[in-house]
């Protein structure tokens, strides 16, 4: 099975960060996706010093 463009709706996003029994990083990553550009393989490549809350940005 090919992954590399795996498509997900509206609603199967909704219902995950919705679901309190999927861990916080899990849904934290769930939303960078869904409200960004951000690929996968740079979300999870991200390190804490990449990122800068109170600018809403992203580096690396």
């Amino acid at each position: 099975m090919d992954t590399t463009s795996l498509l997900v709706t509206d609603l199967e996003v909704d219902t995950v960060l919705a679901d309190l029994t999927v861990p916080l990083a899990v849904r934290t990553v769930w939303q960078l996706l869904s409200d960004s550009d951000v690929r996968l393989d740079e979300a999870v490549a991200l390190d804490v010093p990449d990122v800068e809350l109170s600018d809403r940005l992203l580096g690396g």
